[in-house]
């Protein structure tokens, strides 16, 4: 019986590993406060090294909840580029996520100073393990769980493109590049593949900017998820924005900001219309001293 238990152990998990991805890349930050959450060509394009770390907790009131910490770090070097390091670790229910990301961004200009496209790539080294206590009897370990939790790291890749003209922005991201060829491509897992995502910053006044934003992400084998939003800041010392998504979910993020130094975000999201996937996150960004690269190559 114990046997058969762990059986359908494996099966859940490889069937909603899928669905424990979506919320895994499910950052609120991503959308305004560290787009390099979503795409690797927004590696360094700070003025400066920036740190953001991230608690979230999706599907409130769920037993095994997912629970995604995050930690990103990146800044610009040299005339053109930038780089970016992420660590995450995601447990949803008795499976466990671990990846690190490292990214390298490549800025070109094109028109003028204030035009310019930067491409980007990330490498990603990802390993999942059950919870040994949940899928062990008598302290010993049933096989098929030790053959699953013995597996290596797995590596794959995104590749990011973002274009930019005064306060317009456009990026796309391919996420999980091996599930692109067609040796991956009946993989069992849901994971997204693609994200899109466009926005317009107004400068209202000296002290108000507005930024509308819409969003588009697509997956393997669910519905591509849409959002609409926008995102009020006031000079630099508080932000609040709010999204909705085609899933019936609205997304609500207040932010305390110290000029260019850090800043506290706290987010909220609703149940979409199925009753589920309710989500809070909380964020601390901080900007690390060092020269402002990007102002230096405007001079130039």
């Amino acid at each position: 019986m114990k046997k058969y238990i762990i059986g359908m152990v494996l099966i859940s998990c490889l069937a909603l590993q899928g669905k424990a991805q979506l919320y895994y890349n499910n950052q609120s930050a991503r959308f305004f406060r560290n787009n390099y959450l979503a795409n690797p060509a927004y590696a360094g394009s700070r003025n400066q090294p920036f740190l953001y770390a991230l608690v979230n907790r999706s599907w409130i009131g769920f037993d095994g909840a997912p629970t995604l910490i995050q930690f990103a770090g990146d800044l610009p070097f040299g005339a053109h580029s930038g780089a970016g390091l992420q660590v995450a670790s995601d447990k949803s229910g008795m499976l466990q996520r671990t990846y690190a990301k490292l990214s390298y961004a490549y800025k070109i200009k094109l028109g003028g100073n204030s035009e310019w496209i930067k491409l980007g790539f990330s490498l990603t080294g990802y390993r999942q393990r059950l919870d040994a206590a949940a899928v062990s009897s008598g302290g010993a370990i049933d096989p098929a769980a030790k053959a699953f939790n013995d597996q290596n790291w797995h590596i794959d890749g995104d590749f990011g493109a973002v274009y930019q003209t005064e306060g317009f922005q456009f990026s796309a991201t391919t996420f999980n590049l091996r599930k692109w060829f067609p040796d991956f491509s009946n993989q069992p897992v849901d994971l997204e593949t693609l994200a899109l995502m466009t926005s317009y910053t107004f400068q209202t006044s000296d002290n108000i900017e507005l930024k509308p934003l819409l969003a588009a992400r697509f997956f393997t084998k669910s519905n591509w998820v849409a959002a609409v939003g926008g995102q009020l800041s006031y000079d630099h010392l508080f932000h609040a924005s709010a999204i909705w998504q085609n899933t019936g979910s609205v997304v609500g993020t207040l932010g305390l900001m110290v000029k260019q130094l850090g800043e506290l975000n706290f987010t909220y999201a609703t149940n979409n219309k199925q009753g589920y996937g309710q989500q809070y996150e909380v964020g601390l960004g901080v900007a690390l001293p060092g020269k402002k690269l990007n102002e230096v190559k405007q001079k130039q």
